[in-house]
């Protein structure tokens, strides 16, 4: 097995974005890894852990379905527009939108959701360039996130504070704390965090990495804030991986104080009863509690 910890979302989005190692192991050990995979490993591996996925760059496929599904995402990949994609995070943060139109569906301006599918995109990206060694992939990741270190520095002229970087206003943040508000803006974080972390470990870039401490700084001066009662209050709302991106972020930069980021996003009301025992699960969505649940065996696995 490779010696590289092992790490949920990099095994799942190699899944997605190229249909990778699960469907043909056989292939996987006499590949070398090209040279972009890998490129920032992290400071510190999962404790206790014996069994590895493969590095993505140790991976290729042969003439198969799969090779068609990950020709026919590559080419997707290629084609995305990285102005329609940073339209909202323009707009939101005071900058011009260069002549882009916006995006329609979930990244509608006035959709609630908006600004969370380009996180997903900059993993893809990292992944096209970790696996296949795609620089059309490496420099739409590399566009993407030169334009969103501008949106995060202008935020004193926005209204902002230091690090935020989003396509909604951070009052958003303020309503969802308080319980008066039932949108998702941890949802949509959740996914730039773990964009902006593949950017840098996979393609190597400095930047992605300094954006997204700004940004993670920003999160926990958030969360510090708030007492445990608005904390789990602000967890009643969909938030994706929050623990499970800032756990990570522990371990790629072995600083502890993203470990206890991560930690202030364990929700109670789902964890404390089956720590118990209890069967609370019927009618919650599926989706929302999942993530949750692996970021505390990230958290676990970690500590």
């Amino acid at each position: 097995m490779s010696s590289s910890p092992l790490n949920r979302r990099r095994l799942l989005q190699a899944a997605g974005v190229a249909a990778l190692a699960t469907a043909v192991p056989a292939l996987v050990p006499s590949v070398a890894p090209i040279a972009g995979a890998a490129v920032v490993p992290p400071v510190r591996d999962d404790i206790g852990v014996s069994a590895f996925s493969f590095d993505l760059g140790q991976v290729r496929l042969t003439a198969s379905r799969w090779l068609d599904n990950q020709s026919r995402t590559l080419a997707y990949l290629r084609f995305i527009d990285v102005d329609r994609l940073l339209y909202n995070f323009r707009a939101n943060h005071g900058l011009s939108t260069n002549g882009a139109a916006a995006c329609g569906g979930w990244e509608a301006p006035n959709f609630e959701f908006r600004t969370h599918s380009q996180g997903h995109f900059l993993s893809a990206w990292a992944n096209a360039w970790a696996v296949l060694g795609d620089t059309t992939c490496r420099d739409k990741a590399n566009q993407m996130v030169a334009e969103l270190a501008k949106c995060q520095d202008n935020n004193a002229a926005a209204g902002f504070n230091t690090g935020y970087l989003s396509g909604f206003p951070e009052s958003d943040l303020t309503s969802v704390e308080s319980g008066t508000r039932r949108g998702v803006p941890y949802y949509c974080i959740h996914k730039t965090l773990a964009g902006l972390l593949d950017v840098w470990r996979y393609i190597g870039n400095t930047q992605a990495r300094d954006v997204l401490l700004r940004f993670a700084g920003w999160v926990d001066w958030r969360t510090a804030r708030l007492s445990t009662a608005q904390m789990q209050t602000t967890l009643q709302t969909e938030f994706g991986g929050m623990n499970a991106v800032l756990t990570d972020l522990y371990l790629q930069t072995g600083d502890s104080r993203w470990l206890t980021v991560a930690q202030r996003f364990d929700h109670a009301a789902v964890f404390d009863p089956l720590a118990a025992g209890q069967d609370r699960l019927n009618g919650l969505h599926a989706n929302t509690q999942v993530p949750k649940w692996i970021g505390a065996a990230r958290e676990y696995k970690a500590t």
